[in-house]
């Protein structure tokens, strides 16, 4: 739950960009239906355990806050109007085929921009995957606990 939104947090990509490239590369949805679900769905905050995440991590709301506002990268979020704003959303075209990044391939910029923003995904990558290991950890601890 919370590992998802914090992956929107950090990469600007969440548990709906990652499942619905599976089902375009699997042909169950169509990339027009992929992208309305990412819009739809995409950084959807999990309210309904937000209470217990807290309890349990022993914090408050504002120091939740507090501590995923530092991890949002500058090149993806922007405060905009006094709220938060995923700026480089439009460069994310979810495609069919298999990617490093969830399937999603940059479009939209020059060359030396592309080539800066993908030297700075295959980096992404290799944090994402310690960062995947570290919140399935929390997450197994986590439903241990509840047993």
């Amino acid at each position: 739950m919370f590992n998802y939104y914090l992956s929107y947090i950090k990469f600007g990509l969440g548990r709906a960009t990652s499942d619905t490239a599976h089902e375009i590369r699997d042909g169950h949805i169509t990339r027009s239906e992929g992208i309305n679900l990412i819009k739809r769905f995409d950084g959807e905050f999990p309210s309904k355990y937000f209470p217990t995440f807290l309890e349990y991590c022993n914090i408050d709301q504002d120091y939740f806050i507090e501590v995923i506002d530092v991890w949002r990268s500058p090149h993806l979020w922007k405060i905009i109007a006094g709220k938060w704003e995923l700026i480089k959303e439009n460069r994310l075209n979810i495609c069919g085929s298999s990617d490093l990044f969830f399937c999603a391939e940059l479009t939209g910029d020059s060359d030396e921009e592309k080539q800066s923003l993908v030297n700075q995904k295959t980096n992404i990558s290799n944090q994402m995957s310690i960062y995947s290991r570290v919140c399935s950890m929390f997450t197994s601890i986590w439903r241990a606990k509840e047993i």
